[in-house]
């Protein structure tokens, strides 16, 4: 069989996938793919990834650290997540919360009436605005989320009615973009529907090195007395990026133990190959494949050399590009093909 040699410069190859669809929705996807020869190379693509997963739950709760946490002269209490994304953890990658160690998309414990803030400042949220919402995944799914002008769901609350429902409140370089406020300690208590996200979210769309050059951080106080369901975070460009959030009392404990409403979809779980390769599904192209050459990158060290081990990723890269780019003419139809 025929083979192709790469050149000496990398091509970044969007890796097609097979999925099932129960929809289409074009979503932007980022890849982060690393080695020992490029810290970061970003893929952007167009991807209609849609797909349905099935339920998995977080169980005890992550809670602000006290060192996270601090009380005003006035007895106002805020606390702060350090947020970043690991973006070797499945398709899109998944939250990481710094002050809950390793696990992805850890499930949140939050009190009532105190201040968190979101902070994203690490460079791994590159196309990672946080949202939250009432349902997993928000308007992703068409849900409520959190919003001035949306009561929590079985609320008593008028709140909707003047604006002034609970809702993150977006911020860059310390400054809030918004105008409405239902927390004193952020801006002056406003009603309004601009809660800053119009323009915090596109912020998120700019070139990294642009958008590395602020610091932006989400804050939100929930002040809903008769609501105990669980919210959700998640990610406001892609979907199937959701955690949990549930509310606690000042000791910690749960106010529900019932993990309500579900989130209909497990979490991606990458190979050993594709942690390596920083990549996600690339284990059923490696080489040698049926629908692929022997090789694509001529003369490659041994796989145990960092070189060799990323040429070797390569191969594997340029097969999953192959199989998924690869067609036959079923009829003599140009539609059709």
């Amino acid at each position: 069989m025929s083979f192709y040699c790469a050149p000496h410069y990398l091509s970044i190859q969007l890796i097609s996938r097979k999925i099932n669809l129960h929809s289409h929705k074009i979503n932007i996807s980022i890849m982060k793919i690393t080695s020992s020869a490029s810290r970061y190379l970003f893929l952007l693509s167009l991807a209609s990834s849609s797909f349905l997963k099935q339920g998995v739950e977080a169980a005890i709760p992550c809670l602000s650290s006290p060192e996270s946490c601090s009380v005003d002269d006035e007895g106002n209490k805020s606390c702060y997540f350090d947020v970043k994304v690991n973006l070797h953890a499945g398709e899109l990658g998944y939250f990481q919360i710094e002050q809950c160690g390793d696990e992805v998309n850890p499930t949140l414990g939050i009190q009532k009436g105190v201040t968190y803030y979101f902070k994203q400042l690490d460079e791994s949220n590159y196309y990672h605005p946080l949202g939250f919402a009432y349902y997993p995944d928000g308007a992703h799914d068409d849900v409520d989320e959190l919003e001035p002008g949306i009561a929590p769901p079985g609320s008593s609350s008028n709140c909707a009615n003047d604006m002034s429902c609970p809702a993150p409140m977006y911020l860059k370089d310390g400054d809030y973009l918004g105008e409405y406020s239902n927390n004193a300690v952020v801006a002056p208590i406003t009603p309004s529907d601009n809660f800053g996200l119009d323009d915090y979210e596109p912020e998120f769309f700019f070139d990294p090195l642009t958008w590395n050059t602020a610091k932006y951080s989400v804050a939100l106080k929930f002040d809903d007395d008769d609501f105990t369901d669980d919210i959700f975070y998640f990610c406001h460009i892609h979907q199937f990026m959701t955690g949990r959030m549930k509310f606690v009392n000042e000791d910690g404990d749960v106010l529900n133990e019932m993990n309500e409403p579900e989130i209909p979809y497990a979490y991606d779980m990458a190979s050993d190959y594709d942690k390596e390769c920083g990549t996600f599904n690339l284990d059923p192209f490696q080489l040698p494949h049926p629908e692929c050459p022997s090789k694509f990158v001529c003369d490659k060290p041994d796989v145990t050399t960092p070189v060799g081990k990323f040429a070797d990723c390569l191969d594997s890269m340029n097969c999953a590009m192959t199989v998924g780019m690869t067609t036959n003419v079923h009829m003599d139809s140009p539609i059709a093909l």
